[in-house]
């Protein structure tokens, strides 16, 4: 018998002391989460850092229609932290 448990996506904030554990921790785990990150240079190094790639790679970020699209699969703290935090910074 197969079971299948579907659990929402949470999010992880950059901004927070220890965000790099959490991340470590979800891939660990082998969980799917949302990376809110600020639109610098130096996030986007230490985001590929994070993820063992080049110090000049670019991390995709999502439009808010495509976030909404994913909505349905968003824990609902995690979407109200998104969606307040969604600004020119991040």
């Amino acid at each position: 018998m197969l079971i299948q448990a579907h659990r929402k996506l949470g999010v992880i904030n950059a901004d927070i002391d220890g965000w790099t554990e959490q991340v470590r921790e979800h891939i660990e785990n082998g969980n799917n989460f949302f990376l809110m990150m600020r639109k610098d240079a130096e996030s986007a190094k230490n985001f590929c850092r994070l993820f063992s790639l080049p110090d000049d790679c670019k991390p995709r970020a999502l439009t808010q229609a495509e976030f909404f699209l994913m909505s349905q699969f968003v824990e609902a703290d995690a979407f109200d932290s998104i969606l307040h935090h969604w600004d020119d910074k991040h």
